[in-house]
């Protein structure tokens, strides 16, 4: 509840506030060895595949991710699981003293995200952990977790149009804005397929810092079979497989492989079945998830036009030849009028619902650009009721798609969950 409370005071990028509430705190970001990711999309499965790789490979890892799917202590685990209650009530107790302590002192007010990321902090810090893998949650210069000294390495994944009134107009512009988590001398790995416009910046970025840039070498990666259950590919001679469907998330691994191997040769001890399991371990919740099987329901988090881009790829690739029943919902500051319509036009049934958030696109909204491009557009306020509305659609060999903005999904999932349990009773599914 306290830090809820919190969103009312918006998002402030800047480093100085979250400076003082952790020089508060004794600053615990100083006694972690990090792994830093930025992009805008891709940055949240690979942060998990690194994550769980140095898992995987013995060491005691953090990982911060946002936002939550399912439970808000997904944004900080501890050797990919949750946080416990009592570490988070704890740290959340501890940072919210230093917060109060900085209101009387007119320091300013910490934000929603600083407080959660200095909780993460200390949670990594008390737990004694090896690693922190941090992912960046808007832009990158003035994110909150750029509060770090210099990471091990800085990862920069793919970068494309969003949230360009704060980050800029253009693909250098955001991109610049990602390169702010490069310090001197720190490595850093970038996506395989990054746009040439947003490449040049962080080449040019890397050279001013004197910071090694590793692109993965496509010539050596081929994808050996993409299907509902997983992605299997080759890179560098070593075979993987992932359980997130679609070919981008291969791509992804890559990055997440280089980051691994540039750790493995500054003497951390991480071997290929540690990076292999990393790869194949669990994935970031709502990238293509498949959560149950007849109808297939699956949850995808794609809500700007690159990532959209992605999953039509995907939907058209592995379910061209299913029929597929959509619920869709949009928040209003993303570029929803590209992105609905795409997903509109491979739909059989589209229902559009409104998220539960005051950022919310309204379903009407949704549903008037779906309208035309998919046979049947219905509009289900509630993202329950919308995902009930969907399975009441869908026979045993359909596909019902739940995807957008990931604060909906959530409640996709949870209400799955109760169906699943109470099916019986209910007759749903």
């Amino acid at each position: 509840a306290y830090v809820v409370s919190r969103e009312r005071f918006g998002s402030k990028l800047g480093l100085a506030q979250i400076g003082r509430l952790l020089e508060r705190l004794g600053n615990p970001q100083d006694k972690l060895k990090c792994i830093h990711v930025a992009g805008t999309n891709g940055k949240g499965s690979t942060t998990a595949m690194i994550a769980g790789a140095l898992t995987a490979a013995g060491y005691q890892t953090g990982m911060y991710v946002s936002p939550s799917v399912e439970m808000f202590a997904e944004r900080i685990q501890v050797n990919m699981q949750p946080a416990d209650e009592a570490s988070l009530a704890n740290a959340i107790f501890s940072v919210k003293a230093a917060a109060d302590a900085m209101e009387a002192a007119g320091e300013g007010i910490p934000t929603e995200f600083e407080i959660v990321t200095a909780a993460a902090f200390l949670i990594y810090q008390q737990a004694g952990c090896d690693f922190a893998v941090l992912e960046t949650g808007l832009g990158g210069r003035y994110d909150a977790t750029n509060i770090i000294q210099k990471p091990l390495a800085a990862v920069i994944m793919s970068v494309s149009y969003d949230h360009m009134a704060v980050l800029g107009g253009t693909l250098s512009k955001i991109a610049a804005e990602k390169c702010g988590i490069i310090k001197d001398g720190c490595p850093v790995v970038t996506y395989a397929e990054q746009a040439p416009e947003a490449l040049e910046t962080i080449r040019a970025a890397c050279a001013a810092a004197g910071s090694q840039l590793i692109v993965p070498d496509l010539s050596d990666f081929a994808v050996l079979s993409v299907d509902l259950n997983g992605t299997r590919f080759t890179y560098r001679g070593n075979e993987y497989w992932t359980k997130m469907p679609g070919v981008h998330f291969a791509k992804n691994a890559l990055s997440a492989i280089e980051t691994l191997h540039l750790l493995a040769k500054a003497g951390y001890a991480i071997d290929d079945a540690a990076i292999a399991a990393g790869i194949a371990g669990k994935p970031m919740a709502a990238r293509m998830e498949k959560i149950y099987d007849a109808p297939c329901v699956l949850l995808d988090g794609a809500h700007n036009p690159d990532g959209v881009e992605k999953l039509c790829q995907t939907m058209d690739s592995l379910l061209k030849d299913r029929r597929i029943i959509t619920v869709m919902g949009m928040f209003r500051d993303k570029d929803y009028a590209k992105c609905i319509p795409e997903i509109a036009r491979r739909s059989h049934v589209f229902i559009a619902t409104t998220p539960p958030s005051q950022r919310a696109l309204p379903a009407r909204e949704t549903a008037a650009l779906a309208s035309g491009k998919a046979p049947l557009v219905c509009i289900a306020q509630r993202p329950q009721m919308a995902l009930i509305s969907a399975l009441r659609f869908a026979g045993p060999d359909d596909v019902v798609l739940c995807c957008g903005s990931l604060s909906f999904l959530g409640r996709c999932k949870e209400t799955m969950q109760y169906l699943m349990q109470d099916n019986a009773k209910y007759n749903i599914i």
